[in-house]
């Protein structure tokens, strides 16, 4: 969902803005939200009893093997680091990116950021489908 989500939502984020303009783009996305706080406000969910663990944060984490893992496995831990710090502040760049390199306009800012969609959702399917086809 959320990568469908990121591939549909630019797409016609750019046609909005390349027809109306950008203040009714950010109208409509505000008028979205209002769906989701009044879900939010509807929901009825029981408090959860927590319970304190017993044992420290440092123990559990020796406890399910991180301990061992992490220093073994360091380029996995790498490429999650890299992506986590690296991966997702490019969007924040992408508007001025498609402005001044590119001299585009909304639509050259909607291309970009549907691209991303697209490449989220196809490694998506093709995480989903590649392990379902390995095992």
């Amino acid at each position: 969902m959320v990568n469908g989500a990121r591939l549909i939502g630019p797409a016609l984020a750019g046609i909005v803005i390349a027809a109306v303009g950008e203040g009714w783009c950010f109208a409509i996305d505000g008028i979205s939200y209002a769906a989701v706080i009044a879900s939010l406000v509807m929901m009825r969910v029981k408090p959860l009893q927590i319970q304190r663990a017993a044992v420290s944060m440092l123990e559990q984490l020796k406890e399910v093997g991180v301990c061992e893992y992490v220093p073994t496995n360091s380029h996995d831990s790498t490429v999650v680091c890299a992506a986590e710090f690296n991966g997702w502040p490019y969007a924040v760049l992408l508007p001025m990116f498609a402005a001044q390199v590119l001299h585009g306009g909304p639509h050259t800012l909607g291309f970009l950021t549907g691209a991303s969609g697209v490449g989220a959702l196809g490694s998506a399917v093709s995480l989903r489908f590649g392990k379902v086809c390995a095992a």
